[in-house]
């Protein structure tokens, strides 16, 4: 990517200008480093120390999830629904259906 801007940049900057073949020597030898170095270099490996980081906050985070689902499920227990209506009111506790 880079060598083919190398090699386009100066015709879009000075257009009409006699342009030279340093550029596309520049542009190639930086596209064929590029994909050299794509095909050359390993697969990534995990860096333990980031990889342990990552689980503790993971278990963290999982934590503060399960605290969350667990207030959430108490709050529910305790809810009810009421609507008041020209002198009716109906309340619908946790687990019953209106009438």
């Amino acid at each position: 990517m880079i060598g083919a801007a190398a090699v386009a940049l100066p015709q879009i900057v000075a257009p009409g200008e006699r342009s030279s073949g340093t550029r596309l020597v520049v542009g190639s030898t930086l596209a064929l480093s590029g994909i050299i170095g794509y095909l050359v270099q390993p697969a990534g490996r995990s860096l333990p120390d980031n990889a342990a980081t990552n689980r503790v906050r993971q278990g963290d985070w999982q934590q503060r999830t399960n605290a969350v689902i667990a207030e959430n499920a108490r709050r529910r227990q305790g809810a009810s629904f009421r609507v008041r209506t020209a002198g009716h009111t109906v309340v619908i506790e946790q687990g019953e259906r209106a009438r």
